[in-house]
């Protein structure tokens, strides 16, 4: 992945194989997922991205807490965020962990054909549309906690 520390990085496509291992991990936390107004499967599949990069780029390694997802060795902590046409939702949570430094940048990204659900053995193509430093984001949130990512970058 080619970041920008400013947000100018240009769409890359990845295609990525499910493992096992990936879906174990997903597996793990859907069965501790506990919130009722989320598909555990649709919210925890969304973590092959940061999963997979960290299996490409070698500058990248996978965070284990839930403050931000990757860390990368020259653009610092990075959290992986699904590209919305109604903007990117940063969650009150997230944007806390941005207030107190701890992520340097947001990583926009969308599934390049839709999202289905995954198994082991399937390939999944995914576009990484760009980044944006993170503290950008705060004062442009919407009421529903979403930045129009469309609006300063494409």
């Amino acid at each position: 992945m080619s970041l920008d520390p400013v947000g100018r990085s240009t769409m890359t496509r990845f295609k990525g194989l499910v493992t096992q291992e990936f879906i174990d991990r997903r597996q793990e936390r859907v069965d501790e997922d506990t919130r009722s107004d989320v598909n555990p499967y649709f919210q925890w599949d969304s973590e092959f991205v940061e999963w997979h990069q960290c299996q490409v780029d070698p500058q990248q390694t996978m965070y284990e807490g839930y403050e931000y997802d990757t860390t990368h060795s020259e653009f610092g902590n990075l959290d992986y965020k699904m590209y919305s046409k109604t903007g990117v939702h940063v969650s009150q949570y997230i944007q806390k962990q941005i207030r107190k430094g701890l992520i340097d940048h947001l990583v926009i990204w969308k599934w390049t054909n839709g999202y289905k659900q995954l198994y082991e053995g399937n390939e999944v193509e995914y576009d990484i549309l760009g980044t944006v430093p993170a503290n950008f984001i705060l004062d442009k949130l919407n009421e529903e906690n979403r930045f129009d990512y469309d609006k300063y970058y494409r």
